[in-house]
Protein backbone atom coordinates (compact mmCIF):
# COMPACT_ATOMS: atom_id res chain seq x y z
CA UNK A 1 0.00 0.00 0.00
CA UNK A 2 1.39 3.30 -1.43
CA UNK A 3 0.66 6.02 0.77
CA UNK A 4 1.50 9.74 0.22
CA UNK A 5 3.24 11.86 3.03
CA UNK A 6 3.94 15.63 3.30
CA UNK A 7 6.86 16.65 5.80
CA UNK A 8 8.08 19.54 7.10
CA UNK A 9 11.35 18.15 6.74
CA UNK A 10 12.14 18.12 2.66
CA UNK A 11 10.80 21.77 2.79
CA UNK A 12 13.83 23.31 5.20
CA UNK A 13 16.42 20.98 3.31
CA UNK A 14 15.31 22.91 -0.26
CA UNK A 15 15.08 26.06 1.64
CA UNK A 16 18.97 26.91 0.93
CA UNK A 17 18.06 26.04 -3.13
CA UNK A 18 15.08 28.03 -3.09
CA UNK A 19 16.79 31.23 -2.13
CA UNK A 20 19.34 30.92 -4.31
CA UNK A 21 16.80 30.84 -7.18
CA UNK A 22 16.89 34.16 -9.77
CA UNK A 23 12.92 34.31 -9.67
CA UNK A 24 11.91 37.50 -9.03
CA UNK A 25 10.15 38.45 -5.45
CA UNK A 26 6.22 37.58 -5.07
CA UNK A 27 6.26 35.70 -8.84
CA UNK A 28 4.99 32.28 -9.40
CA UNK A 29 5.11 29.79 -6.09
CA UNK A 30 5.86 32.08 -3.15
CA UNK A 31 8.21 31.09 -0.66
CA UNK A 32 10.42 31.59 2.32
CA UNK A 33 11.94 34.97 1.47
CA UNK A 34 7.96 36.13 0.70
CA UNK A 35 7.51 34.59 4.21
CA UNK A 36 10.26 36.30 6.24
CA UNK A 37 9.49 39.93 3.77
CA UNK A 38 5.86 39.79 4.95
CA UNK A 39 6.83 39.44 8.35
CA UNK A 40 9.36 41.65 8.78
CA UNK A 41 6.83 44.77 7.09
CA UNK A 42 4.27 43.34 9.76
CA UNK A 43 6.80 44.01 12.08
CA UNK A 44 7.52 47.92 10.60
CA UNK A 45 3.83 48.17 10.31
CA UNK A 46 2.96 47.19 14.31
CA UNK A 47 5.90 49.91 14.86
CA UNK A 48 4.84 52.72 13.08
CA UNK A 49 1.21 51.98 14.64
CA UNK A 50 2.86 52.08 18.09
CA UNK A 51 4.19 54.76 17.53
CA UNK A 52 1.07 56.73 16.02
CA UNK A 53 -0.85 55.74 19.12
CA UNK A 54 2.26 56.89 21.25
CA UNK A 55 2.56 52.83 22.54
CA UNK A 56 -1.25 52.94 23.80
CA UNK A 57 -1.23 49.70 21.82
CA UNK A 58 -5.04 48.02 20.71
CA UNK A 59 -7.78 46.66 22.86
CA UNK A 60 -9.88 44.21 22.09
CA UNK A 61 -14.03 44.75 21.71
CA UNK A 62 -15.99 43.17 24.36
CA UNK A 63 -19.16 40.61 23.79
CA UNK A 64 -21.05 40.49 21.15
CA UNK A 65 -18.21 42.71 19.26
CA UNK A 66 -15.64 40.12 19.59
CA UNK A 67 -17.98 37.01 18.68
CA UNK A 68 -18.69 39.18 15.71
CA UNK A 69 -15.20 39.50 14.91
CA UNK A 70 -14.40 35.83 15.40
CA UNK A 71 -17.30 34.84 12.82
CA UNK A 72 -16.19 37.67 10.32
CA UNK A 73 -12.71 36.65 10.32
CA UNK A 74 -13.50 32.71 10.10
CA UNK A 75 -15.53 33.52 7.64
CA UNK A 76 -12.93 35.51 5.15
CA UNK A 77 -10.43 32.92 5.63
CA UNK A 78 -13.23 30.40 3.87
CA UNK A 79 -13.88 32.50 1.25
CA UNK A 80 -10.29 33.11 0.58
CA UNK A 81 -9.94 29.33 0.47
CA UNK A 82 -11.80 29.16 -3.14
CA UNK A 83 -9.32 31.46 -4.89
CA UNK A 84 -6.04 29.44 -3.65
CA UNK A 85 -5.93 27.83 -7.03
CA UNK A 86 -5.99 31.34 -8.84
CA UNK A 87 -3.94 33.39 -6.27
CA UNK A 88 -0.24 33.07 -5.46
CA UNK A 89 -0.84 34.97 -2.08
CA UNK A 90 -3.75 32.93 -0.99
CA UNK A 91 -1.66 29.48 -1.84
CA UNK A 92 0.97 31.00 -0.09
CA UNK A 93 -0.77 31.72 2.47
CA UNK A 94 -1.91 28.26 3.38
CA UNK A 95 1.43 26.94 2.53
CA UNK A 96 4.29 25.41 4.72
CA UNK A 97 6.70 28.33 4.19
CA UNK A 98 3.84 30.87 5.57
CA UNK A 99 3.27 28.35 8.79
CA UNK A 100 7.06 28.33 9.49
CA UNK A 101 7.90 31.90 9.21
CA UNK A 102 4.62 33.16 10.86
CA UNK A 103 5.40 30.76 13.67
CA UNK A 104 9.39 32.36 13.86
CA UNK A 105 7.57 35.30 14.09
CA UNK A 106 5.24 34.34 17.49
CA UNK A 107 8.09 32.78 18.90
CA UNK A 108 10.34 35.93 19.11
CA UNK A 109 7.11 37.24 20.59
CA UNK A 110 7.25 34.89 22.85
CA UNK A 111 10.77 35.07 23.64
CA UNK A 112 9.93 38.91 24.30
CA UNK A 113 7.29 38.45 26.31
CA UNK A 114 9.02 36.51 28.75
CA UNK A 115 12.12 38.83 28.49
CA UNK A 116 11.16 42.16 29.25
CA UNK A 117 9.43 43.22 32.08
CA UNK A 118 5.18 43.91 31.07
CA UNK A 119 2.94 46.34 31.64
CA UNK A 120 5.75 48.47 34.04
CA UNK A 121 6.71 51.86 33.75
CA UNK A 122 10.27 51.59 32.00
CA UNK A 123 11.76 53.60 28.62
CA UNK A 124 9.75 55.91 26.45
CA UNK A 125 11.88 53.16 23.68
CA UNK A 126 9.99 49.86 25.05
CA UNK A 127 6.61 51.97 25.81
CA UNK A 128 6.36 53.51 22.13
CA UNK A 129 7.72 50.04 20.51
CA UNK A 130 4.78 47.93 22.46
CA UNK A 131 7.72 45.81 23.87
CA UNK A 132 6.29 46.20 27.57
CA UNK A 133 3.17 45.08 26.85
CA UNK A 134 3.46 42.72 24.01
CA UNK A 135 0.20 41.24 24.48
CA UNK A 136 -1.79 44.56 24.07
CA UNK A 137 0.48 46.06 21.27
CA UNK A 138 0.35 45.98 17.75
CA UNK A 139 3.11 43.88 17.36
CA UNK A 140 1.13 40.88 18.88
CA UNK A 141 -1.33 42.23 17.10
CA UNK A 142 -0.39 41.37 13.19
CA UNK A 143 2.30 38.96 14.54
CA UNK A 144 -1.03 36.81 15.36
CA UNK A 145 -2.83 37.50 12.36
CA UNK A 146 -0.16 36.56 9.95
CA UNK A 147 -0.08 32.86 11.94
CA UNK A 148 -4.15 32.56 12.51
CA UNK A 149 -4.52 33.47 8.75
CA UNK A 150 -1.58 30.12 7.69
CA UNK A 151 -3.49 28.34 10.30
CA UNK A 152 -6.81 29.03 9.14
CA UNK A 153 -6.09 28.05 5.74
CA UNK A 154 -4.02 25.34 5.96
CA UNK A 155 -6.82 23.69 7.94
CA UNK A 156 -9.64 24.51 5.84
CA UNK A 157 -7.79 22.60 2.88
CA UNK A 158 -7.38 19.35 4.66
CA UNK A 159 -11.83 19.89 5.49
CA UNK A 160 -12.28 19.44 1.51
CA UNK A 161 -12.73 16.88 0.60
CA UNK A 162 -13.50 15.16 4.52
CA UNK A 163 -10.97 12.10 4.62
CA UNK A 164 -10.99 9.77 7.87
CA UNK A 165 -6.62 10.14 8.01
CA UNK A 166 -7.11 13.61 8.00
CA UNK A 167 -9.35 13.92 10.97
CA UNK A 168 -6.46 13.95 13.38
CA UNK A 169 -4.67 16.48 11.82
CA UNK A 170 -8.30 18.78 11.74
CA UNK A 171 -8.30 18.24 15.37
CA UNK A 172 -5.20 19.24 16.29
CA UNK A 173 -4.73 22.61 13.89
CA UNK A 174 -8.73 23.72 14.44
CA UNK A 175 -8.45 22.99 17.98
CA UNK A 176 -5.06 24.96 18.15
CA UNK A 177 -7.14 27.76 16.09
CA UNK A 178 -9.85 27.59 18.83
CA UNK A 179 -7.40 28.15 21.76
CA UNK A 180 -6.09 31.24 20.12
CA UNK A 181 -8.95 32.74 19.29
CA UNK A 182 -10.95 32.61 21.71
CA UNK A 183 -7.62 33.63 24.23
CA UNK A 184 -7.45 36.89 22.55
CA UNK A 185 -11.14 37.72 21.80
CA UNK A 186 -11.91 36.46 25.47
CA UNK A 187 -9.41 39.19 26.38
CA UNK A 188 -12.33 41.80 25.93
CA UNK A 189 -14.36 40.17 28.26
CA UNK A 190 -11.84 39.11 30.68
CA UNK A 191 -12.68 41.22 33.96
CA UNK A 192 -10.53 41.88 37.01
CA UNK A 193 -11.84 44.00 39.87
CA UNK A 194 -10.70 43.90 43.40
CA UNK A 195 -12.48 44.62 46.25
CA UNK A 196 -10.78 46.06 50.11
CA UNK A 197 -13.30 43.86 53.05
CA UNK A 198 -12.62 46.19 56.33
CA UNK A 199 -13.44 43.38 59.40
CA UNK A 200 -15.29 46.59 61.41
CA UNK A 201 -18.03 47.00 58.53
CA UNK A 202 -21.11 45.20 58.79
CA UNK A 203 -22.46 45.11 55.77
CA UNK A 204 -22.10 43.08 52.61
CA UNK A 205 -20.14 45.09 49.89
CA UNK A 206 -20.73 44.70 45.71
CA UNK A 207 -18.63 47.43 44.53
CA UNK A 208 -15.28 46.99 43.32
CA UNK A 209 -12.52 48.60 42.00
CA UNK A 210 -11.39 48.32 38.16
CA UNK A 211 -8.16 48.29 37.00
CA UNK A 212 -8.49 51.65 35.69
CA UNK A 213 -9.59 52.52 39.15
CA UNK A 214 -13.11 52.83 38.01
CA UNK A 215 -15.97 51.48 40.39
CA UNK A 216 -17.97 48.53 38.89
CA UNK A 217 -20.49 46.91 40.50
CA UNK A 218 -21.00 43.27 40.72
CA UNK A 219 -23.89 41.16 40.91
CA UNK A 220 -22.95 39.12 44.09
CA UNK A 221 -21.79 41.02 47.28
CA UNK A 222 -19.43 39.71 49.84
CA UNK A 223 -18.20 40.42 53.48
CA UNK A 224 -15.22 39.92 56.08
CA UNK A 225 -15.73 38.16 58.90
CA UNK A 226 -12.56 37.10 59.85
CA UNK A 227 -9.07 37.35 58.60
CA UNK A 228 -5.90 35.50 59.27
CA UNK A 229 -2.13 35.18 58.56
CA UNK A 230 -0.23 31.71 59.74
CA UNK A 231 3.20 32.85 60.15
CA UNK A 232 6.43 31.11 60.28
CA UNK A 233 8.50 31.12 63.36
CA UNK A 234 10.98 34.22 63.25
CA UNK A 235 14.60 33.60 62.38
CA UNK A 236 17.90 35.01 64.04
CA UNK A 237 20.78 37.05 62.17
CA UNK A 238 23.84 38.75 63.13
CA UNK A 239 24.74 41.58 61.28
CA UNK A 240 27.67 43.47 61.20
CA UNK A 241 27.29 47.01 62.02
CA UNK A 242 29.54 49.15 59.87
CA UNK A 243 28.50 47.16 56.49
CA UNK A 244 24.94 45.70 57.53
CA UNK A 245 26.19 42.37 56.43
CA UNK A 246 24.44 39.11 57.85
CA UNK A 247 27.71 37.92 59.47
CA UNK A 248 26.40 33.95 60.97
CA UNK A 249 28.27 30.95 61.53
CA UNK A 250 28.26 27.90 58.89
CA UNK A 251 27.62 29.61 56.16
CA UNK A 252 24.10 29.96 57.44
CA UNK A 253 21.79 33.52 56.58
CA UNK A 254 19.37 32.95 59.29
CA UNK A 255 19.00 31.12 62.42
CA UNK A 256 15.34 29.23 62.34
CA UNK A 257 14.06 29.45 66.06
CA UNK A 258 12.12 26.68 65.64
CA UNK A 259 15.02 24.54 65.43
CA UNK A 260 17.36 26.30 67.44
CA UNK A 261 18.31 25.89 71.27
CA UNK A 262 21.61 27.63 71.01
CA UNK A 263 24.69 28.29 68.52
CA UNK A 264 28.23 29.63 68.47
CA UNK A 265 28.50 32.67 67.08
CA UNK A 266 32.24 33.76 67.41
CA UNK A 267 33.36 34.06 70.69
CA UNK A 268 29.77 33.98 71.64
CA UNK A 269 27.99 31.08 72.67
CA UNK A 270 24.05 32.29 72.09
CA UNK A 271 20.98 30.45 73.47
CA UNK A 272 17.19 30.51 73.73
CA UNK A 273 16.18 31.09 76.75
CA UNK A 274 12.46 31.13 75.83
CA UNK A 275 10.37 32.36 72.40
CA UNK A 276 6.77 33.33 72.70
CA UNK A 277 5.09 33.68 68.93
CA UNK A 278 3.02 35.82 70.03
CA UNK A 279 3.23 38.33 73.59
CA UNK A 280 2.07 41.90 74.90
CA UNK A 281 4.86 43.92 77.70
CA UNK A 282 3.31 43.77 80.76
CA UNK A 283 4.33 46.86 82.08
CA UNK A 284 3.83 45.98 85.75
CA UNK A 285 5.75 42.75 85.89
CA UNK A 286 8.41 44.08 82.96
CA UNK A 287 8.51 41.41 80.84
CA UNK A 288 6.44 39.92 77.95
CA UNK A 289 3.60 37.05 78.15
CA UNK A 290 1.93 35.03 75.74
CA UNK A 291 -0.83 36.91 74.08
CA UNK A 292 -2.51 36.85 71.11
CA UNK A 293 -4.30 39.61 71.14
CA UNK A 294 -4.23 42.44 67.99
CA UNK A 295 -0.72 44.31 68.00
CA UNK A 296 1.10 41.12 69.13
CA UNK A 297 4.82 40.82 68.53
CA UNK A 298 7.36 37.81 68.52
CA UNK A 299 9.86 37.90 71.43
CA UNK A 300 12.89 35.47 72.07
CA UNK A 301 15.11 35.55 75.84
CA UNK A 302 18.65 35.70 74.86
CA UNK A 303 21.51 34.72 76.98
CA UNK A 304 24.91 35.11 74.94
CA UNK A 305 27.89 34.41 76.76
CA UNK A 306 31.29 35.11 75.15
CA UNK A 307 33.54 32.17 75.78
CA UNK A 308 36.94 34.66 76.25
CA UNK A 309 35.68 37.70 78.36
CA UNK A 310 33.24 35.75 80.40
CA UNK A 311 30.71 38.60 79.99
CA UNK A 312 27.07 37.84 79.91
CA UNK A 313 23.84 39.26 78.10
CA UNK A 314 20.43 38.54 78.98
CA UNK A 315 17.81 40.32 77.16
CA UNK A 316 14.81 40.24 75.23
CA UNK A 317 14.77 40.48 71.64
CA UNK A 318 11.99 41.43 69.12
CA UNK A 319 11.33 41.90 65.27
CA UNK A 320 8.84 44.35 66.42
CA UNK A 321 5.38 45.97 64.46
CA UNK A 322 3.23 48.62 64.43
CA UNK A 323 2.99 48.47 68.31
CA UNK A 324 6.01 48.04 69.29
CA UNK A 325 9.77 49.32 68.38
CA UNK A 326 12.15 46.50 67.24
CA UNK A 327 14.83 45.47 69.97
CA UNK A 328 18.25 43.68 69.12
CA UNK A 329 20.88 42.78 71.59
CA UNK A 330 24.34 44.27 71.11
CA UNK A 331 27.03 41.62 71.32
CA UNK A 332 29.79 43.92 70.66
CA UNK A 333 30.82 47.33 68.73
CA UNK A 334 30.66 45.56 65.69
CA UNK A 335 27.96 42.55 65.36
CA UNK A 336 24.07 42.56 66.57
CA UNK A 337 21.82 39.95 66.77
CA UNK A 338 18.59 40.66 65.47
CA UNK A 339 15.49 39.03 64.82
CA UNK A 340 13.85 39.16 60.88
CA UNK A 341 10.06 39.54 60.71
CA UNK A 342 7.83 36.52 60.70
CA UNK A 343 7.20 35.63 57.05
CA UNK A 344 3.93 34.22 56.27
CA UNK A 345 3.36 30.71 55.41
CA UNK A 346 -0.26 31.61 54.28
CA UNK A 347 -3.21 34.21 54.90
CA UNK A 348 -7.40 33.48 54.43
CA UNK A 349 -10.18 35.27 55.19
CA UNK A 350 -13.64 33.50 56.24
CA UNK A 351 -16.28 35.40 54.37
CA UNK A 352 -19.86 35.65 54.11
CA UNK A 353 -21.19 35.68 49.83
CA UNK A 354 -24.59 36.14 48.43
CA UNK A 355 -24.82 35.44 44.71
CA UNK A 356 -27.05 36.71 42.35
CA UNK A 357 -30.32 35.09 43.74
CA UNK A 358 -29.49 36.53 47.45
CA UNK A 359 -28.48 32.85 48.20
CA UNK A 360 -26.10 33.09 51.66
CA UNK A 361 -22.54 31.13 51.17
CA UNK A 362 -20.21 31.02 53.62
CA UNK A 363 -16.22 29.93 52.64
CA UNK A 364 -12.44 30.38 53.33
CA UNK A 365 -10.81 31.72 50.80
CA UNK A 366 -6.57 31.15 51.20
CA UNK A 367 -4.24 31.76 48.77
CA UNK A 368 -3.71 30.43 45.92
CA UNK A 369 -7.04 28.49 46.82
CA UNK A 370 -9.75 30.30 44.61
CA UNK A 371 -13.47 30.12 45.18
CA UNK A 372 -16.40 30.26 42.66
CA UNK A 373 -19.93 32.01 42.86
CA UNK A 374 -21.89 32.42 39.88
CA UNK A 375 -18.82 31.96 37.46
CA UNK A 376 -16.65 34.65 40.08
CA UNK A 377 -14.10 33.32 40.79
CA UNK A 378 -13.27 34.98 44.25
CA UNK A 379 -9.10 35.04 44.87
CA UNK A 380 -7.33 36.07 48.07
CA UNK A 381 -4.71 38.25 47.09
CA UNK A 382 -3.35 40.82 49.18
CA UNK A 383 -4.22 42.83 53.10
CA UNK A 384 -2.83 45.95 55.19
CA UNK A 385 1.25 44.54 55.15
CA UNK A 386 1.43 47.34 57.85
CA UNK A 387 -0.45 46.04 60.51
CA UNK A 388 0.60 42.09 59.31
CA UNK A 389 -1.08 39.02 61.26
CA UNK A 390 -3.54 42.29 62.81
CA UNK A 391 -4.82 43.33 59.10
CA UNK A 392 -8.17 45.09 59.10
CA UNK A 393 -8.93 44.38 56.20
CA UNK A 394 -8.70 42.07 52.77
CA UNK A 395 -8.24 42.46 48.99
CA UNK A 396 -10.24 40.15 47.21
CA UNK A 397 -9.66 39.75 43.60
CA UNK A 398 -12.82 38.92 41.51
CA UNK A 399 -12.75 37.92 38.23
CA UNK A 400 -14.51 36.13 35.43
CA UNK A 401 -13.52 34.81 32.01
CA UNK A 402 -16.57 33.76 29.86
CA UNK A 403 -14.26 32.83 26.90
CA UNK A 404 -12.43 29.60 29.35
CA UNK A 405 -14.82 27.12 28.00
CA UNK A 406 -13.96 28.18 24.42
CA UNK A 407 -10.11 27.34 25.27
CA UNK A 408 -10.99 24.60 27.41
CA UNK A 409 -12.63 22.84 24.25
CA UNK A 410 -9.78 23.98 22.39
CA UNK A 411 -7.50 21.77 24.26
CA UNK A 412 -9.44 19.07 24.18
CA UNK A 413 -10.02 18.67 20.41
CA UNK A 414 -5.94 18.83 20.54
CA UNK A 415 -5.88 15.67 23.06
CA UNK A 416 -8.23 14.07 20.96
CA UNK A 417 -6.53 14.83 17.66
CA UNK A 418 -2.94 13.61 19.20
CA UNK A 419 -5.03 10.17 20.30
CA UNK A 420 -6.39 9.62 16.96
CA UNK A 421 -3.43 10.22 14.99
CA UNK A 422 -1.44 7.80 17.28
CA UNK A 423 -3.96 5.28 16.45
CA UNK A 424 -4.92 5.60 12.75
CA UNK A 425 -0.92 5.62 12.59
CA UNK A 426 -0.83 2.29 14.10
CA UNK A 427 -3.55 0.62 11.97
CA UNK A 428 -1.62 2.51 9.44
CA UNK A 429 1.73 0.70 10.14
CA UNK A 430 -0.36 -2.72 10.47
CA UNK A 431 -2.20 -2.25 7.19
CA UNK A 432 1.56 -1.72 5.95
CA UNK A 433 2.72 -4.74 7.53
CA UNK A 434 0.23 -7.17 6.15
CA UNK A 435 0.56 -6.28 2.25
Amino acid sequence: MQTHKKTVLPQLLNCRLIFMTKRKLFTGNWSYKEGFIISIVLVIIALIMEYITKGSGYSIPSFPYNLAGIISFSAVLVLLSFFEKTSSAIRFLGSVPAAITSIILVTILAVLLGSIPQNVNTSSFLQLTGLNHLTSSYLFFYGYLYFLVALGLTTIKRIFPLKKKNIGFLLNHLGLYVIIVSAIAGSGDIKRLYVALYDDNPNFVSTADGDREEKVQLPISLRLIKFNIEEYNPKLFVVETQTGDIKNAENKVLYQIDTLHSTVFQNWDIRISKFLKYAHYHTEDSLFKADDKAGAVPVAFVEAVNKVSNDTLRDWITSGNYVYQRKNMQLDPKHILAMAEPEAKTFMSDLEVKDESGELHKLTLKVNEPATIDGWKLYQVGYNNKLGKWSNYSVVEVGRDNWLPAVYVGIFMLIFGAIYILWIGKNVKNEETKE
